[in-house]
């Protein structure tokens, strides 16, 4: 009886402390690794976009316009802890996000009252880290810290490339805390990141998949893992009440944890602690290439040359912004003009405001019956006038252009008169011009007169979804195709989107981005397609920001790229990725 109850009581010891140790064990509370998506496709739009792999909470994408891509650029083909082959990543164009529904993660309570600990773990590699980039997130309010949310992990950076990562909580007692890490890190980089929190410490562990594991790269001391707000769960994108802080680049293996995971315990680091090292790339050879300086660019073809017009902010004299053409049998080597073809100082009406800071802006061009028609933009729009839009007239493309002696469109509040764009409908015979954007990012059309420098009539139209500026129209398919720039010209949000319509006046329905900001290309934009009539083919010619020597892109100014241009066999465009030495044209000597 005695051996008996001894045994008993040691089979009860071993329970209880199996117990205990069973509870201490942590919970994957949600485990995303994009794993059910393909290379080269867009995620699915609605309730069930990507899976989870372990905890029933599926991520969801909203419409269209928001879809992640995904890419077999991943940090490892396995992930060590695991053993589970890695395959796909999540690839965000500062317009994209995955967000949880109301499920069980939404409201499980990590704050005080709760589990009182979490793990949040991620892989990411920037392709911009301007700004704060949310990489991953809880939604919520957190007041006067510029609408973070209660629980998230960011990057902050600069044009340089460099920047930091921080893992911020709004804690148990309402007090906003954040774990800084140096700012030692650049875009192209796989890390792998780690930030815990326990009742009274908030960790974070980067891994350079450098052989070293994940380190703990900061730390600060908290009052309660989280306060008890709860709420969506988002990957990709900034605070839920705005767009503020939507990220570029590449996102993997998010794993949500109920504990404070020891560092051993980490996706990337293998079973027995230690850590992996990225695979090696070959090196790569420098370069040195020669940019065609300039933005905004206009295209046609006409008397068996293609034609480009840009903003190059020439001037000859005080005050006096001039504009040259440019020609090429071939796009790759371009001739300029011998002698501008527009310069401020003919058309007095330009400096009739007094402002001495005119500049010449987004030229386009128009034919009809042997006559050209040149559309120019004079900005900026501020407090010492409106933005303007004149027209001038010339006998060739290269002509002398004489100015019609006054604005044809003056902006407005609500509107500011920049970036024209005249398309000749092929199947009316009728011309339109196209306008504005920017500040107020409003779009408008007007029917032109017979006569080309005045208009005849303002058609009312919607604005198509993310316009920002340059809108461009062309037919083919037998639709109307309206491409136009989305986000700020001067950063990586700045890309190439469009719509489509049964006629030249919509209505517009969205269609997507087709031209988006890579790792050492910034800010594609403000485009035009133009089409050789020798073979049929299409091209799209638009600005970038690009480093010749492959440095930080936004310190060389805006420079002229050309794309061939494809539709899939429903009639959209393919989007577009952007090349070198294929790409950028060469301008002649003169």
């Amino acid at each position: 009886m005695f051996k008996l109850s001894f045994a008993l009581r040691a089979c009860l010891v071993l329970l209880i402390f199996i117990g205990i140790a069973t509870g201490a064990r942590a919970e994957t509370k949600a485990y995303w690794r994009f794993e059910n998506g393909s290379p080269g496709e867009y995620a699915d739009v609605g309730l069930v976009a990507n899976s989870d792999e372990t905890s029933g909470n599926p991520l969801s994408v909203y419409d269209g316009y928001t879809r992640p891509f995904y890419s077999g650029d991943v940090p490892t083909a396995v992930v060590p802890q695991t053993g589970a082959p890695n395959r796909v990543a999540a690839d965000f164009h500062w317009s994209e996000d995955f967000f949880t529904r109301e499920t069980a993660l939404n409201t499980f309570n990590f704050g005080p009252r709760g589990s009182n600990a979490w793990t949040v773990e991620l892989s990411v590699k920037l392709a911009d880290a301007e700004g704060v980039n949310r990489l991953v997130g809880r939604d919520g309010v957190t007041p006067n810290v510029d609408d973070r949310g209660p629980l998230q992990i960011v990057a902050v950076g600069s044009k340089d490339g460099k920047f930091d990562v921080r893992a911020e909580i709004l804690d148990g007692s309402n007090t906003f805390r954040a774990a800084v890490s140096a700012s030692d890190y650049r875009v192209g980089q796989w890390l792998n990141v780690a930030a815990t929190a326990d009742a009274t410490t908030l960790k974070l562990y980067i891994d350079a998949l450098d052989g070293k594991s994940y380190q703990l790269v900061a730390q600060t001391p908290i009052d309660g893992a989280l306060n008890a707000t709860t709420g969506v769960f988002a990957i990709g994108r900034g605070f839920v009440k705005g767009s503020s802080g939507r990220m570029g680049g590449l996102i993997d293996e998010v794993r949500v944890s109920d504990k404070a995971l020891a560092r051993g315990q980490f996706l990337f680091s293998k079973p027995d602690g230690s850590g992996v090292s990225a695979p090696s790339l070959p090196p790569v050879a420098p370069r040195k290439l020669t940019l065609f300086k300039g933005a905004d660019p206009h295209a046609d073809f006409y008397g068996g040359k293609f034609w480009l017009y840009i903003t190059a902010q020439n001037n000859i004299g005080p005050h006096n912004p001039v504009l040259y053409a440019f020609s090429s049998p071939d796009l790759k080597t371009w001739t300029k003009s011998a002698q501008p073809i527009f310069q401020f100082k003919f058309a007095p009406w330009i400096a009739a405001n007094g402002r001495t800071n005119n500049g010449a802006w987004a030229p386009c061009i128009a034919e009809k019956d042997g006559k050209y028609y040149l559309y120019y933009s004079v900005g900026p729009q501020n407090s010492q006038g409106p933005a303007r839009i004149g027209v001038a007239v010339g006998d060739a493309p290269d002509a002398v252009f004489v100015d019609s002696g006054k604005p044809l469109i003056i902006g407005e509040r609500g509107f500011e008169a920049i970036d024209p764009m005249v398309f000749r409908d092929p199947q009316s015979g009728r011309y339109y011009m196209y306008a504005g954007g920017s500040a107020y990012s409003k779009l408008r059309v007007w029917e032109m007169a017979p006569d080309m420098v005045n208009l005849a009539r303002e058609i009312p139209v919607d604005n198509p979804t993310k316009f920002t500026e340059a809108p461009f129209m062309h037919y083919d398919n037998g639709r109307y195709y309206l491409s136009y720039s989305h986000g700020t010209y001067n950063n990586a949000s700045y890309s190439v989107h469009y719509s489509t319509a049964p006629s030249p006046t919509g209505p517009w329905q969205y269609r997507g981005p087709i031209l988006q900001s890579d790792l050492t290309h910034k800010g594609p934009g403000h485009h035009a397609f133009v089409r050789d009539a020798r073979s049929g083919e299409w091209f799209i010619m638009y600005h970038r920001w690009q480093s010749p020597d492959g440095g930080n892109p936004f310190g060389q100014g805006r420079s002229i790229a050309i794309e061939p241009m494809r539709y899939d066999v429903l009639g959209a465009i393919i989007p577009f990725s952007m090349g070198d030495e294929s790409s950028i044209p060469v301008l002649a000597p003169t």
